[in-house]
């Protein structure tokens, strides 16, 4: 993962917190704690290895090193090595990492050439 530092357009759950509700933004998110509700965040969401959502995600995009249980909403998905979902990703791209765990299916929407 890489640096931690946060800029005006990034904000950070750090590891020692526990979140219930609902979190929205419009800026980048990196969530390093746990996370109970629901998160719709605008442009980039970040989960951290050691972060725990139980939430449905809706975000630009994703990139997860966490343990997820909830639904995935993300223009674009990354799931590194360490990563585990459990819900169902709708997506336009996706990237798994080799050892990801996952349970769940994953709906993507695009145009498949004519004659196929």
């Amino acid at each position: 993962m890489k640096s931690l530092s946060s800029s005006k357009n990034e904000a950070i759950i750090g590891t020692n917190m526990t979140i219930k509700g609902h979190i929205s933004g419009e800026s980048s998110l990196t969530i390093l704690g746990n996370v109970e509700g629901e998160i719709s965040i605008t442009e980039k969401l970040t989960i951290g290895e050691d972060a725990q959502i139980d939430a449905n995600i809706s975000s630009k995009e994703l990139i997860s090193s966490g343990k997820i249980s909830g639904d995935i909403e993300s223009s674009m998905v990354t799931l590194t090595s360490d990563a585990e979902l459990s819900g169902d990703i709708t997506t336009e791209k996706i990237s798994f990492e080799e050892g990801v765990r996952f349970n769940g299916m994953i709906n993507m929407d695009f145009e498949l050439p004519d004659g196929i």
